[in-house]
């Protein structure tokens, strides 16, 4: 074999190598969008059903605060007992708020500490 047929051999053999690094990549690709796409639709059936299981447990909830009221209702009368109830209601929303906030700032740190590096 001459230098000049060694050089072609090793040309085509980098092109062949190129060729298939495309098509590993290519490939890997679109088993990743493959993957998200089964993803996304497992994440939206679970949210579905969150949704319902969310409903009805806003129903028992509702129907809880009322009894809850009208028990109270018996020693405090109804307006004491809508203000007690409802502040309840009132602090505990904004201590679930200021959790999730909380919470969703400590997720905002991580997942910028985990893209720097």
């Amino acid at each position: 074999m001459t230098m000049r047929e060694g050089r072609i051999d090793i040309a085509n053999r980098l092109r062949e190598t190129a060729s298939d690094l495309v098509e590993l990549v290519t490939g890997q690709l679109k088993l990743m969008r493959l993957e998200l796409l089964a993803d996304a639709r497992a994440m939206g059936a679970r949210l579905g059903r969150l949704a319902i299981c969310a409903a009805v447990a806003l129903i028992g909830y509702a129907c809880l605060i009322a009894a809850l009221v009208m028990a109270l209702a018996a020693r405090l009368g109804l307006a004491g007992a809508l203000v007690i109830v409802g502040a309840s209601q009132i602090l505990a929303a904004a201590w679930g708020i200021t959790a999730t906030v909380q919470g969703a700032r400590r997720l905002r740190r991580n997942l910028e500490l985990a893209t720097e590096k």
